[in-house]
């Protein structure tokens, strides 16, 4: 089911997009992901996946646009003080959360998820999030918590599909964070489609002359042009920060 607004947007023949706020990315999506999208990022470990997640985050709300940040992995302080380490220009973001722009749902939330009535009960938590913080965009960082407090990968696979489908429907965009490893075939272990996404985004780097090359390439996005080119990044103080589109990368 394909949210109101991205009906009205393709048949007016024009798509609204939210940016990433990593320049590359956005120019190989056009101008950034389409609203109402439903994204996976994946990659291994330290391909900058939370980082690209967070770079996302503080750029939209520090735009004005309310943001809603599921923070399963670690704790609310823990992400914030992260975040500033990293990134020492987004010395602001603890503004941005007290204002509510930058909306952080704790992992307590997450790990009482256990059967399909709790889902239920999560979704009602997410949507009054959602419509306290007017927020069409939210992160969910990561699935790997999901997954081991669900009694087994098909109800993991249902519980993501009803999660997509729920924002879909109330015309939120959602980046949806997962680790995968060369074990699992460079998928999400665990996941037995990946049919309920609207877009996947895969993270990778490799050593050259000493210095780790990050890349992401945009394997999958509905309504978005575009060509399988790998985007080289930099994690910069200032976020995450791109070159143009690299052939062969």
């Amino acid at each position: 089911m394909l949210d109101q607004a991205m009906h009205m947007s393709e048949a007016s023949g024009k798509i609204t997009r939210i940016g990433t706020g990593v320049a590359g990315i956005d120019n190989v999506l056009k101008g950034g992901i389409p609203q109402g999208s439903q994204v996976l990022v994946i990659g291994d470990t330290g391909t900058g996946k939370t980082l690209l997640a967070l770079t996302t985050a503080y750029t939209n709300a520090k735009s004005g646009n309310p943001i809603v940040y599921l923070a399963i992995d670690e704790s609310k302080e823990f992400l914030i003080k992260d975040m500033k380490t990293v990134f020492p220009a987004f010395s602001d973001v603890d503004a941005l959360v007290e204002s509510g722009n930058f909306f952080i749902v704790q992992r307590e939330i997450i790990i009482a998820i256990k059967s399909s009535d709790v889902i239920e009960r999560f979704l009602v938590i997410l949507e009054n999030a959602i419509k306290a913080k007017g927020a069409n965009l939210m992160f969910i960082d990561s699935l790997g918590m999901i997954r081991a407090n669900l009694n087994d990968d098909r109800a993991f696979t249902k519980a993501l599909a009803l999660i997509t489908d729920y924002l879909r429907g109330k015309g939120v965009t959602s980046i949806i964070v997962s680790e995968t490893s060369s074990r699992s075939g460079g998928r999400v272990a665990g996941l037995y489609d990946e049919a309920m996404f609207d877009g996947i985004i895969k993270l990778g780097k490799r050593n050259e002359d000493g210095k780790v090359k990050h890349r992401a390439t945009i394997v999958k996005m509905r309504y978005t042009d575009f060509k399988e080119t790998p985007v080289q990044f930099e994690i910069t103080p200032n976020g995450i920060a791109s070159k143009e589109p690299q052939e062969g990368l």
